[in-house]
């Protein structure tokens, strides 16, 4: 008889070579877990990246799935070695763009292009608006109506780039705007958490917004919430047309920002959407080219609005900050947030040669109109990077305008290990109450990008022990 049997040698070798693609699929699986053990997370550099914090697990929210949404969003900024798989791939990618080769259109799917408009048509929309309006830029504030026409001249005649666009994080838009792709996405519905942001979540940000006001207020403590501005709505002209050609919206899609604010206003939060307040002050020039923060200026105005609404609040006269002028300087200012920090990232590891720079930085020139007042009060915020402004003209300086700031970064605080609020149990609730017992004035930042993940733990942690110490 035929005997059929594979030889024994074979058998061992397929069980081998078996063997050897299981491990390897497992090295490969465990490998991102036990970098970050040993290594930690990865650094987040961008704002949209920085609000995600590593999830609480709970029974409740792994079965509704809301855990693993969570999860997926922190481990896809912080796994270890990102940075330098990123750098990696922007150094591909600004090679092939030099041989008229988008190497992002291998891997990321073109939508339907949107519908091309001359030239011609632009141009006669401009004279059209032109002949509407007195003036196309705001011309009532004589220390910002030469920057606000330099800003319309570009809104003119907006540029595609060419070339490099960008990477993974950050968009080179028209006429050199660098956008981070979370502030587009934000705008147009490109992405969760946006797309995914419920009515429930906005109006339970409001609610304890609503509460949290009202308890600081019966202890003497003033409340604001100032929501700072999207670079991408502020500077929509200069979003680049092969972006928006490559991702679909939501259907339906409305802005968390624009569900939020009437919730706010129907539980009577004190707030300021602060592109509404730069219209208002005639102050368009909001951002520079190469930041994704705002400009000094817009800083500067901000800054002088909280402390006229705090008085507003109290009746209590403080130092009061006067904008005096403007001055012009190439290089950026060095304090607060670099206002070339995104074209950083954007150019981080390939050439700038062809590369667009603002021509100049504007820095305002700031005096305390009130010089004679000794009031100086104690300041806590929260809120992300464009606190670091805030804090720069309120803490530091020669303006002298607070005798004790303290600040929370997102979920981190700046200050001692042992002072955070954040601890758990005990902890926590006494450094609240040693926090609260030294301030008058509770300040909230919260971008209009960032309305889907508002709060970030902070305000649900103060919420919570407001709560308990209620009488």
């Amino acid at each position: 008889m035929e005997n059929n049997r594979q030889p024994s040698g074979n058998g061992t070798f397929y069980k081998a070579v078996s063997l050897t693609v299981i491990v390897f699929f497992i090295v490969l699986l465990l490998t991102p877990v036990a970098l970050l053990i040993f290594t930690g997370e990865d650094e987040a550099v961008l704002e949209g990246e920085k609000q995600y914090e590593v999830p609480v697990f709970s029974a409740k929210e792994f079965l509704s799935a809301e855990f693993q949404n969570k999860f997926e969003l922190w481990f896809s900024t912080k796994y270890p070695l990102r940075s330098k798989f990123v750098a990696a791939y922007r150094q591909i990618e600004f090679d092939t763009s030099n041989i008229g080769f988008d190497i992002s259109t291998v891997f990321i799917p073109k939508a339907k292009p949107a519908e091309s408009v001359s030239l011609q048509t632009d141009n006669e929309n401009a004279e059209a608006d032109e002949e509407s309006v007195s003036s196309p830029y705001s011309d009532f504030n004589e220390l910002y109506t030469e920057i606000n026409r330099r800003l319309y001249e570009r809104k003119l005649l907006p540029v595609e780039p060419t070339g490099y666009k960008g990477n993974d994080a950050v968009v080179i838009g028209k006429s050199g705007y660098c956008f981070e792709r979370a502030y587009i996405n934000d705008l147009y519905g490109y992405s969760e958490p946006y797309t995914t942001c419920t009515d429930e979540f906005l109006e339970d940000r409001a609610e304890k917004l609503e509460y949290i006001q009202k308890r600081l207020n019966e202890m003497g403590i003033a409340f604001y919430l100032i929501i700072t501005p999207s670079k991408a709505a502020a500077y929509e002209e200069f979003i680049p047309d092969w972006y928006k050609a490559q991702n679909i919206p939501a259907a339906d899609y409305v802005r968390p920002i624009d569900r939020l604010l009437p919730m706010l206003d129907e539980h009577g939060i004190r707030y300021t959407f602060t592109p509404d307040y730069f219209d208002e002050i005639g102050l368009d020039e909001t951002f520079p080219l190469t930041g994704i923060h705002w400009n000094k200026l817009a800083a500067a105005e901000a800054c002088k609005l909280l402390l006229e609404k705090y008085t507003e609040q109290t009746g209590e006269e403080v130092r009061y900050i006067s904008v005096d002028g403007v001055t012009e300087q190439q290089n950026t200012s060095g304090f607060g947030n670099p206002e070339d920090d995104i074209y950083n990232i954007a150019y981080s590891g390939v050439s700038t040669e062809n590369s667009i720079k603002d021509e100049v930085y504007y820095i305002p020139q700031l005096s305390i109109s009130n010089e004679e007042c000794t009031n100086k009060i104690n300041i806590f915020i929260s809120g992300g990077s464009f606190c670091w402004d805030i804090t720069h003209y309120m803490r530091t300086g020669d303006l002298k305008i607070t005798k004790r700031f303290y600040q929370f970064f997102y979920q981190t605080w700046q200050g001692n290990a042992d002072s955070d609020p954040l601890l758990e149990g005990g902890l926590g609730r006494r450094n609240w109450k040693a926090l609260l017992d030294d301030v008058d004035y509770v300040i909230f930042e919260s971008n209009e990008q960032q309305a889907a993940t508002m709060g970030q733990g902070i305000y649900d942690s103060l919420y919570e022990y407001l709560l308990r110490t209620e009488n």
